[in-house]
């Protein structure tokens, strides 16, 4: 435990944000898939429901300009997004 002190994590910190965190993760997520033995054939790795949902976010964001806190943008988001249905007064 004595090898564990303030100056080094803070190095340690500084190298992790200066450095591709994008293949370091590739890397980590290898070496545990190959540690543990997780079988790999059965995943998919398909961002384009993201995608859309992130493109569908900024389009409601761009629509929200004008709100004076980020409540209501979240609010909005999740009544557009979320897929909640509010009945409405007859």
């Amino acid at each position: 435990m004595e090898l564990l002190n303030d100056d080094r994590v803070g190095r340690s910190l500084d190298l992790l944000f200066d450095c591709d965190r994008a293949s370091r993760l590739t890397e980590l997520a290898l070496r545990a898939i190959k540690e543990f033995g997780v079988d790999c054939s059965q995943l998919h790795n398909d961002s384009t429901r993201l995608e859309g949902l992130n493109s569908r976010i900024r389009l409601i964001s761009h629509r929200s300009f004008g709100f004076h806190s980020a409540d209501p943008l979240i609010a909005l988001v999740y009544l557009c997004c979320a897929g909640i249905t509010i009945q409405l007064p007859r």
